[in-house]
């Protein structure tokens, strides 16, 4: 981890606010940037102001479940994080799609999960398309190429998408469904962008 007095130099942490289609950016800040986590007053700050990550309004529960966040490490060597917490207890996990706008979401449980799979996730009102400037989006980001791979939901009738029998989540650079494209599917702890068309 690398501490540093502003966002341009310490660690990262960028938190995407749906509602209004940004990030809250909070900075490492390490009394000694050699040892950071070792001062009394070490840890996230908010980079518009002073306050503490957990001093913020919208952070008093820490981030929900299904909620997912850039890390962006300046440090010479690739970081190891490790996050400890319980496992969702609920046997659904809510979160917020803010139509015709982009949500970050994160794999809130501790198993891989396919798009496709309608027992495993409820995806609510889709909006299916031809491809993915009209189908909902979901984008994977690849840490390896640097990109999105983007998936689309095509529907056989756009007036009750998940009716039809080959209704899916179709790669948008081909004509693949997710699940032969992403064996393992969405890995737990893994995230996405979800791009609602549903204005």
């Amino acid at each position: 981890m690398c501490g540093g007095d502003n966002a341009d130099e310490g660690d990262n942490l960028r938190v995407w606010d749906p509602s209004r289609q940004g990030y809250t950016i909070y900075f490492y800040w390490a009394e000694d940037p050699a040892n950071p986590g070792v001062g009394e007053d070490d840890g996230w700050y908010d980079a518009s102001g002073s306050d503490l990550f957990d001093d913020c309004p919208e952070n008093e529960d820490g981030l929900e479940p299904g909620y997912a966040f850039w890390y962006q490490s300046f440090g010479s060597k690739q970081p190891i994080v490790t996050m400890s917490g319980a496992v969702p207890p609920e046997d659904d996990v809510e979160i917020w799609i803010y139509g015709g706008s982009y949500s970050l979401i994160a794999n809130p449980f501790p198993v891989n999960f396919q798009p496709n799979d309608s027992k495993a996730i409820n995806w609510g009102k889709l909006t299916g398309g031809d491809n993915a400037d009209e189908g909902d989006n979901i984008r994977i980001w690849s840490s390896e190429r640097q990109g999105y791979t983007i998936y689309f939901y095509w529907a056989e009738d756009p007036s009750s998408p998940g009716a039809g029998e080959d209704d899916g989540w179709y790669d948008a650079s081909g004509s693949d469904l997710f699940e032969d494209c992403e064996a393992d599917g969405i890995k737990a702890g893994d995230a996405f962008w979800y791009q609602s068309m549903d204005k």
